[in-house]
């Protein structure tokens, strides 16, 4: 079983869904991959914690004055938009206790996993 969905569009309504409605848009973490004008994209994460949320409000300021997201200008550069944990999000909590903290399941910090090993 995948992961994490991974899409090459921004889905319709996207940027209208607060935090804790994502789990019901999206089913599971997402990368999508947006085109700009600079092929090398940027990557960008956002709820790594269910409970801060300013990444992803600021995506949702940003994003709708490009044409990817109905916009009338160009994205200047590529996007890599990773939207992670939004199960935790649904909750309004930093992570799940049955899940992974998204933040400390890197190289390293002791965390055997499905999500460290990816």
């Amino acid at each position: 079983m995948k992961l994490f969905n991974e899409l090459d569009y921004l889905p319709e309504g996207l940027l209208g869904c607060q935090t804790t409605d994502l789990h019901a848009f999206l089913q599971k973490p997402t990368l999508i991959h947006l085109q700009g004008r600079n092929p090398n994209p940027v990557f960008i994460s956002v709820l790594m914690h269910g409970n801060e949320t300013v990444g992803w409000d600021a995506i949702c300021r940003l994003l709708p004055k490009y044409t990817v997201a109905g916009g009338n200008q160009e994205l200047p550069r590529s996007l890599s938009l990773f939207i992670g944990n939004i199960e935790a999000a649904k909750e309004s909590v930093r992570a799940l206790p049955d899940k992974p903290d998204y933040n400390r399941i890197w190289p390293g910090c002791g965390y055997e996993s499905a999500a460290a090993r990816l």
